[in-house]
């Protein structure tokens, strides 16, 4: 019905439900259900009424379902009263509509927001949550939000973010999670957020979803408070203005690509990170690191390309405990003049090309005393390189080893 312009709900005392598509693609301007007992708004129930700019909905209210006001582009009025019954937004409800503000603070029973329920509202500059003790929201809730910048979750107690890429793309400039007890953050939760430069997050914090923050404008990170034991793939991959990172002792692993391409990040404490047995592929790759001192930690492996292509890395310090070096896991860090290897060094294998292009100057591998495997390439192309010192245990050097 798409020239049906009005509907007078305000007589419709005992109305209860509305059914779903019930005035789908309609042309009414205006819905004011607060004089109805409606309980529930069905899926698509106005979706696609280009002209609707005002709902009001009654105290009634407990569910928005699935696209209920989805594609209403001009609907920039959504009125909750005081006493709102209102549980539960179903994913989409709210899809692509045209607030610029959306106040659900007088929703203090809202314990659900589904999956894009707010998605593409690209007027909407903030949300207003309430006081509530639980909330749950869904993956892609708040994707593509370009405008929205700020976002106020203080008053939620109990926080759970149940998909990936709740916050992904959207304007966001800073978000407090201190007060939530939130557990954890999804894969992609603020991917492509390049506004975001400030996260605080709760000392309940556990983990962090693969690429969490990749390509975000994040400049600082501290997770030293929170419980979080690793950092996953890809979690700050390509957060070029990340200067300052602080994490917790706890961490045993920092994954692949982890902090690769952060550009900005010159310092990096290693030495307090003493239960830290892995560092994945490419986990710091390309980023601004000047020193890398491993000597406090248990790595036992340094993994493929874990630290190449890094511009500024002039030193290297190893543990005891390291037995393996992957494959160019320091290839073209022209500046590394420095590789310290300590006295009882466990290393037995240093990889292909995992040193080449480096501009060391003096090789002093005698403390790796178990070390009987230098691969094809390892020093490779190391132009500046005058003096190597090997173990008794190197039986055989391959060819091209220090090509």
């Amino acid at each position: 019905c798409q020239n049906l312009a009005y509907v007078n709900f305000e007589d419709l005392t005992n109305l209860t439900t509305i059914g779903g598509s019930a005035f789908q693609s309609t042309a009414i301007p205006e819905v004011n259900l607060s004089n109805t007992s409606v309980t529930t708004i069905g899926a698509g129930a106005f979706q696609y009424d280009d002209d609707l700019t005002t709902v009001i909905i009654p105290t009634t209210v407990t569910t928005l379902r699935d696209h209920a006001f989805g594609g209403c582009d001009s609907l920039v009025n959504f009125n909750i009263p005081v006493g709102s019954s209102l549980t539960t937004i179903e994913d989409s409800a709210f899809w692509s509509t045209g607030f610029t503000t959306l106040d659900l603070s007088n929703a203090t029973e809202l314990s659900n927001i589904g999956g894009s329920a707010i998605q593409k509202c690209v007027n909407l500059q903030t949300i207003k949550f309430p006081t509530t003790d639980s909330l749950t929201i869904g993956g892609y809730a708040f994707v593509d939000n370009v405008n929205m910048t700020s976002i106020d979750l203080s008053g939620v107690g109990s926080l759970t973010l149940s998909g990936p890429r709740t916050f992904a793309e959207s304007g966001l400039q800073s978000i407090d999670l201190s007060n939530t007890n939130l557990t954890s953050i999804p894969d992609q939760a603020f991917y492509g957020c390049s506004s975001l430069t400030t996260v605080t997050l709760p000392t309940g914090l556990t983990s962090i979803g693969d690429s969490a923050f990749v390509n975000s404008g994040l400049q600082s990170i501290d997770l030293s408070g929170t419980s979080v034991t690793s950092i996953p793939y890809q979690a700050f991959w390509f957060c070029g203005s990340l200067s300052d990172v602080k994490l917790p002792a706890g961490i045993t692993s920092i994954g692949t690509s982890a902090f690769c391409r952060c550009t900005s990040l010159t310092e990096f404490d290693f030495n307090s990170l003493t239960s830290l047995t892995s560092i994945g592929a490419s986990a710091f790759e390309g980023s601004g690191i000047t020193e890398a001192d491993l000597s406090q930690t248990k790595l036992t492996t340094i993994m493929d390309g874990a630290f190449h292509y890094n511009d500024s890395l002039t030193t290297v310090i190893l543990p005891t405990t390291v037995t393996t070096i992957k494959p160019q896991s320091f290839n073209y860090c022209e500046k590394l003049t420095t590789l310290n290897i300590p006295e009882n060094s466990d290393l037995t294998t240093i990889g292909s090309n995992a040193f080449e292009g480096t501009g060391l100057t003096e090789l002093d591998l005698s403390n790796a005393s178990s070390l009987n495997n230098i691969a094809n390439g390892a020093f490779g192309s190391c132009g500046s390189l005058t003096m190597v010192t090997l173990p008794s245990s190197i039986n055989s050097v391959p060819t091209g080893a220090f090509n």
